[in-house]
């Protein structure tokens, strides 16, 4: 066989660092619905995944944490979180 390769080159794709966000509480006249809608539209959340983290924050009183693909959409989601009254903090790989 003649073109087979005796020594195949691996590549190595260069994970970018997720940047976390952790979720830990809300306050009292908390916007649920447009919470929602951030996770969906800026964290990349399905609407059904985005309800589930709203309800484990809010109805369980879980710590609840997302992964975003760089440090300014996390301090971006974190920002408009904290106008919505969750409370959260953002957190390093």
């Amino acid at each position: 066989m003649a073109n087979q390769i005796k020594d195949p080159i691996q590549l190595q794709v260069k994970q970018k660092e997720m940047v976390k966000i952790i979720f830990d509480g809300w306050e009292v006249g908390m916007k649920k619905i447009p919470f929602v809608k951030l996770l969906n539209e800026r964290a990349s959340l399905s609407l059904t995944d985005a309800k589930k983290l709203k309800d484990r924050l809010v109805d369980d009183n879980e710590i609840v944490e997302i992964k975003v693909i760089n440090e300014n959409l996390a301090k971006e989601i974190l920002k408009e979180a904290q106008k919505l009254k969750v409370k959260g903090k953002i957190l390093f790989d």
